[in-house]
C-alpha cells in the first residue's frame, strides 16, 4: 500500500510539472557518466529444536559511460561487479556460500521527458558476465559459470541542475542464458526481475 501511495505521489507530481516547458534530457554530442552502488545485508534466526542462524551480504556496483548520438538517445558500455555472500550456522556447521560475478554491458538508452526535470528512460542492453562460486561445507568446491543477457531495464531521471541527475532503475525484462562450467548445465530464462540486483539508484554527470 505505502508504495502505490508513493507512485501515485510520483506519478501527480510528474503530470502536474508535465505543464511546464520541457527540453531534452541529454543533448547531442555530450556524454554521460553514471554509477550505482548497492549493499544489502540480511539476518535470520531459527529454533526448531536447535538454534540456526542465516546472514547474507550483497554488493553490487555498476559504473556507465554513455555518449549522445542525438538529443535523448545514448549509446554506451557499462562495467559491473557484484559479490554475495550467505553464511548457515547450525550447531557445530558453518556453510559459507559466495558468489563473485564481473560484467560488461553495451547498452542504448532512450529519454522521454515528463518536465523540465524529470524523465523516464528506458535502457536496452547485452549483457555478458563471468562469476566464481565458492561454497564451503567441511571441503571446498569450486565453480564458475559465464551468462549472456539481453532485455530492456525501466527507469526514472531527475535532473539536480545542469551537470547532476539523479537515476533509478527498477527491474529488469528480457532473457538470459547461463552455463555452468564444471558440469556443462546450461540455464536459460525470460522473465521479469525485481529483486535487488534489478533495482538501483545512483547519480549521473553530463559533460
Amino acid at each position: 500500500m505505502r508504495t502505490a501511495i508513493y507512485l501515485f505521489t510520483f506519478l501527480l507530481t510528474a503530470i502536474t510539472a508535465a505543464q511546464e516547458e520541457t527540453t531534452s534530457f541529454i543533448n547531442r554530442g555530450g556524454y554521460e557518466l553514471n554509477g550505482s552502488l548497492s549493499f544489502s545485508t540480511s539476518k535470520i534466526n531459527r529454533e526448531n529444536g536447535f538454534q540456526s542462524e542465516s546472514r547474507g551480504t550483497l554488493i553490487i556496483f555498476r559504473p556507465q559511460l554513455g555518449y549522445a548520438v542525438k538529443n535523448d538517445f545514448v549509446l554506451g558500455l557499462g562495467l559491473g561487479f557484484s559479490y554475495s555472500e550467505s553464511r548457515n550456522e547450525t550447531a557445530n556447521v558453518d556453510d559459507i556460500n559466495s558468489s563473485t560475478s564481473y560484467a560488461i554491458t553495451p547498452f542504448v538508452k532512450k529519454y522521454f521527458n515528463i518536465s523540465k526535470n524529470f524523465a523516464f528512460n528506458l535502457q536496452g542492453e547485452i549483457g555478458y558476465s563471468l562469476s566464481s562460486i565458492n561454497s564451503t561445507n567441511n571441503q571446498l568446491e569450486d565453480n564458475s559459470s559465464n551468462e549472456i543477457s539481453l532485455g530492456i531495464r525501466p527507469g526514472i531521471s531527475y535532473r539536480i541542475n545542469e551537470k547532476l541527475a539523479l537515476q533509478s532503475q527498477i527491474g529488469f525484462l528480457g532473457y538470459s542464458q547461463g552455463n555452468l562450467d564444471n558440469d556443462d548445465t546450461t540455464v536459460s530464462s525470460f522473465n521479469v526481475s525485481l529483486n535487488a540486483q534489478d533495482f538501483t539508484i545512483g547519480i549521473s554527470y553530463f559533460f
